[in-house]
């Protein structure tokens, strides 16, 4: 402790006193704030001031109910038009009192954290670095609306309030760090803490979709620049003259766009009342109903019966595994060359012949027609990808769909 600094305190503030007749407690915090005096050093100021039976009057307080946590502060976004009419733009000066009294009240609790029994003037140093620093984040309510309105823009799911209260949050944190010896505004230290703690919000919670942090910051500098162009230019720009302004590749820039664009949720209201969502407006596919699936599957049958009346089974197992009559998959002639030990040509001239001969069977092509296949009729060229699209599998006997190779 540096004994000589606080008798030379106690001795101005015991000036101060005889001068004006009271010493207040604001009045003490201010001059061993100035000389940067610790919290224990101030409490000896304090016991000096006492010793020397000068009465030192402390301010009404609660016991400790108006510190502002984070949580608290949701009460004070209801109140934000009339908190920004309240407080004006504080001065250099005015930034710095509070800026010392907030570390003191820190350092006084860490103090007390080591005493075992506690310090009655660390206690209200303490209780007083929570009243300027509540102070302090009621007169840059200001600095949090500007900054959550700039954001508002890109802010994904998360409304106006919730960006306010991040931004809080981010005030409280630099009320905390400021420190007033330094030599910068408050303001523009408590701009960087604010804009972190808004922008890791809109990077955690703002998307169904999280995105990694640095994602973000090239999103919010694409946004920004599409803003600027928008108020010179009176037009949204290009993709090529957004990539030459940020050196980006335009690809990479219809990427994060792309990928932060916000989610459509079916349960969004439509309508004036909201009596409708959008979900009641998307065509639904319907699958075919129960009358047709039974017609469908009794013409499966009779195209089976046909089948096996005008093919031997190994031309019947090769034209079921071309067109996906066994398993909905149709296969190469390479893949049922192998199956059957003959050459893919060997293949093709068999199911050319099979063709053939459906495509002369008036029963077969009937059935077929009426299931939607496409089998070629004489003389007209054949369409392989009309055959592809089988529903479902034709019934096969056993011997044909258990035969792994046929001579």
């Amino acid at each position: 402790m540096r004994a000589d600094l606080v008798a030379r305190c106690v001795e101005v503030l015991s000036e101060d006193a005889e001068r004006l007749g009271e010493l207040t407690w604001a009045q003490v915090v201010a001059v061993t704030s100035r000389r940067e005096l610790d919290a224990g050093e101030t409490s000896a100021v304090f016991l000096g001031l006492a010793e020397a039976g000068i009465e030192v009057e402390t301010p009404d307080r609660d016991s400790g109910n108006d510190t502002l946590e984070p949580a608290a502060l949701r009460s004070l976004n209801s109140q934000l038009p009339q908190a920004m009419r309240d407080h004006r733009i504080l001065t250099a000066d005015e930034e710095v009192g509070f800026g010392r009294r907030i570390q003191l009240g820190l350092r006084a609790r860490e103090r007390l954290s080591e005493l075992s029994v506690p310090d009655e003037n660390l206690v209200r140093l303490a209780s007083d670095g929570d009243d300027a620093r509540n102070e302090l984040i009621r007169f840059n309510v200001r600095l949090v609306i500007n900054i959550a309105r700039r954001h508002l823009h890109f802010a994904g799911e998360l409304d106006f309030e919730d960006l306010v209260q991040e931004g809080f949050t981010g005030l409280n944190r630099a009320a905390e760090k400021f420190d007033p010896a330094l030599g910068y505004k408050f303001s523009t230290y408590a701009t960087w803490w604010i804009r972190q703690s808004i922008d890791r919000a809109i990077a955690n919670i703002g998307h169904s979709i999280r995105l990694p942090v640095h994602v973000w910051e090239k999103v919010r500098q694409i946004h920004i620049h599409i803003r600027d162009f928008e108020r010179r230019n009176g037009r949204a720009p290009a993709l090529a003259e957004i990539g030459a302004a940020l050196l980006m590749d335009t690809g990479h820039i219809q990427g994060l766009l792309d990928t932060s664009a916000p989610l459509v949720r079916l349960d969004t209201p439509i309508g004036e009342a909201g009596e409708s969502s959008l979900a009641d407006y998307l065509l639904v596919e319907r699958g075919p109903g129960p009358e047709a699936q039974v017609v469908e599957q009794s013409l499966m049958d009779d195209l089976s019966d046909a089948l096996r009346e005008r093919l031997d089974e190994r031309s019947l197992h090769v034209i079921a595994m071309r067109f996906g009559f066994l398993d909905g998959e149709a296969h190469t002639l390479d893949e049922i060359g192998q199956v059957h030990n003959v050459t893919r040509e060997r293949v093709r001239q068999i199911e050319g012949k099979v063709l053939g001969i459906l495509a002369s069977d008036k029963r077969v092509l009937g059935i077929a027609q009426s299931l939607g296949y496409g089998l070629p009729r004489p003389g007209v060229p054949y369409q392989r990808a009309q055959l592809g699209t089988a529903r479902n599998t034709v019934p096969l006997p056993e011997s044909v769909t258990a035969t792994a190779g046929v001579s």
